[in-house]
């Protein structure tokens, strides 16, 4: 069974907040390992047997689709954005541009652009997650149109990028 990776946000009116996470139910009755807390503008440097979720943590789960997918079907969870993820991507982007004298705009282009990219899985963005949910479409539905989209969203970036925005 192939696993995957995706980022939970902790919301207010969660029954996690205050519990310990090696106490909580998300990890004994779901098939889930996390693997990391990110507790944002907070020191989370304790051991992870010790935090105490609180309201606006983030956990980096690792699962099967099925077992994230039921973990997203609680309503005191929500998906990371996206948005996060490609921070990082950007900022190295715009570091190899300048380090190899070459124009940044095509390769901040293409972060930007892939990070849209979402339509292989039922967990690249939060709309996939809920169709996936409420219509009953395997995980393979979205590989198998979400793939092919992928591989000719990939091919036209290729072309249309450097054209637009010369190296």
């Amino acid at each position: 069974m192939q696993a995957y990776l995706t980022d939970v946000i902790i919301e207010s009116k969660s029954d996690l907040v205050g519990t310990v996470l090696n106490e909580e139910e998300l990890t004994s009755h779901l098939d889930l390992d996390v693997l990391r807390i990110f507790k944002p503008n907070r020191d989370s440097s304790a051991k992870r047997s010790d935090v105490k979720l609180e309201v606006g943590d983030i956990l980096r789960i690792r699962g099967s689709a099925d077992e994230i997918n039921k973990l997203l079907q609680r309503e005191d969870i929500s998906l990371r954005p996206p948005k996060k993820w490609i921070d990082v991507d950007l900022e190295q982007s715009r570091d190899a541009a300048e380090s190899m004298g070459i124009s940044t705009q095509p390769l901040l282009f293409a972060v930007t652009y892939a990070a849209s990219l979402s339509f292989v899985t039922p967990f690249g963005y939060q709309t996939n997650t809920l169709i996936y949910g409420a219509d009953n479409y395997k995980f393979t539905d979205f590989t198998k149109i979400g793939l092919p989209l992928n591989i000719l969203f990939w091919i036209i970036a290729t072309v249309v990028i450097p054209y637009i925005w010369p190296f």
